[in-house]
């Protein structure tokens, strides 16, 4: 868990989410909380992929951090399911 320092901290990090942009406390976030994705010598990919709703969101987290990101029909069906289950 990471607190955001400010309410213009939280607003700018929301504002960057919801258009795409991985902002570095995400970054950070992402760093902090999920395995260290280091390229295998054999050339496999990581035996994780980070889901996400938003497709934009998912390319930016590709292009800025080491993690691959998914946002397809699997993804959306997890998250619905979680949704339905938490609420």
């Amino acid at each position: 868990f990471s607190p955001f320092t400010s309410a213009e901290n939280a607003l700018l990090n929301i504002n960057s989410v919801s258009e795409g942009v991985v902002t570095n406390d995400l970054k950070a976030f992402l760093e902090a909380n999920l395995p260290a994705a280091k390229p295998s010598k054999s050339g496999k990919p990581p035996k994780f992929v980070v889901g996400v709703v938003e497709p934009k969101l998912g390319s930016s987290i590709q292009d800025c951090t080491p993690y691959k990101a998914n946002s397809n029909e699997t993804i959306l069906e997890l998250i619905r399911g979680i949704r339905l289950h938490f609420s």
